[in-house]
C-alpha cells in the first residue's frame, strides 16, 4: 500500500470522525472509527519528513496551513458561524516536523537538542503570557489559538505533548516494523493506562494534599507546561476504558502502517491541505444550519 493510499484512507476516516464531531455528536461510533484517522496521516507526515526535497519549505508549508485554517476560525467567528469544536492538525504537524529537525541536525548534541525544544517552549509562554498578557486576557479564542499556534507552542496545538511524542517514536521507528509495533503499541497501552486509572489527577491529589507547599506548586507548574489547564479538570475518578475514552481504538491504525511500501503512489501534494480546510468550514456551516 503506498503513501497515497493510506493517505486516502486517512481522508476517509477523518471525514467520517468529522461528520460525527459536527453534525452528529451524540453517534459516539463515528467518533470510534475517527481515531484511526490522524495517527496514519502522523504516519505519513514522518515519512515525508524524509522524503521531502527540502525540509525548510516542507516545514513552511504545513506552518502556513496551520496560519491560514487558524485565520478562517477568526473568520467564521466574525461571520456569526460558531461550533462546539476547534480543529487545527496542522499545528501539531508543524511541531513534529520542527522537533524531528531538531533532533536530527547532527552537529548538536543530545543535551543541546532538548534544551532546544525546551527553551523554546518556555520562551513561547512567556511571551504569550507575561508580554502579551493583557492582550491574551480580552482576545476571542479563534484569536488565542492563532497566537499560541504562530510561535507552536505544544500544549495548546491538537492532540498536545502525546501528539508531539508519538510523532517522534512513529519517526525513529518507521524504517523497522518491529520497533514500529512496539513502540506505537507501547504508547498506546500507556496513554490508555493512564487516563483509565486518571494517573495524573491522582499525583497531583496526592501532591497537593498531602504534600502541599512549594513541592505541589512546582507539580502543578510542571503538569500546566506539559498539559494546560485541560488536567486540572480530568476526574479523579477512573474512566470507562472502552466507553469513556475511545482513544484507544487508535492501536488499530497499525495493521494499516504495517502495509506500507515505501511508495509514494499518484502525486496530489496539496490534497490534503486543500480538503481539510474546506471540509472543515463545509461542516461548521452545516452544523449552524442544522
Amino acid at each position: 500500500m503506498n503513501s497515497f493510499q493510506i493517505k486516502l484512507i486517512a481522508l476517509i476516516l477523518m471525514t467520517i470522525d468529522h461528520i460525527g464531531e459536527f453534525l452528529f455528536p451524540q453517534c459516539d461510533l463515528l467518533g470510534y472509527i475517527g481515531r484511526l484517522s490522524a495517527p496514519l496521516f502522523l504516519y505519513i507526515l514522518c515519512w515525508s519528513i524524509d522524503y521531502t526535497r527540502n525540509r525548510v519549505r516542507f516545514l513552511a508549508r504545513v506552518y502556513a496551513a496551520s496560519v491560514i485554517m487558524d485565520i478562517i476560525w477568526i473568520l467564521l467567528s466574525i461571520g456569526g458561524i460558531h461550533t462546539d469544536t476547534y480543529n487545527n492538525v496542522f499545528s501539531i504537524f508543524f511541531i513534529v516536523i520542527a522537533v524531528v529537525m531538531i533532533l536530527e541536525n547532527k552537529t548538536l548534541s543530545k543535551i543541546s537538542k532538548i534544551c532546544i525544544i525546551l527553551a523554546w517552549q518556555a520562551a513561547a509562554w512567556i511571551l504569550v503570557f507575561v508580554v502579551m498578557q493583557d492582550i491574551i486576557a480580552n482576545a476571542e479564542y479563534e484569536t488565542i489559538c492563532l497566537i499560541m499556534h504562530s510561535l507552536g507552542i505544544v500544549t495548546y496545538s491538537e492532540g498536545g505533548w502525546f501528539w508531539l511524542i508519538l510523532g517522534v517514536i512513529i519517526y525513529y521507528c518507521k524504517n523497522d516494523n518491529k520497533k514500529l509495533i512496539i513502540g506505537y503499541t507501547g504508547v498506546c497501552v500507556f496513554r490508555q493506562v493512564c487516563v483509565a486509572l486518571a494517573v495524573f489527577p491522582r499525583i497531583l491529589y496526592f501532591l497537593e494534599f498531602h504534600i502541599g507547599g512549594i513541592i505541589s506548586t512546582i507539580a502543578n507548574a510542571i503538569f500546566y507546561f506539559f498539559y494546560g489547564a485541560e488536567y486540572q479538570m480530568a476526574p479523579i475518578v477512573p474512566h470507562n476504558v472502552y466507553l469513556g475514552d475511545y482513544q484507544w481504538m487508535m492501536i488499530f491504525s497499525l495493521p494499516i502502517m504495517l502495509l506500507y511500501n515505501n511508495r509514494q503512489g499518484r502525486k496530489a501534494k496539496y490534497l490534503f491541505y486543500i480538503y481539510y480546510i474546506v471540509h472543515i468550514v463545509l461542516l461548521c456551516m452545516l452544523s449552524n444550519i442544522m
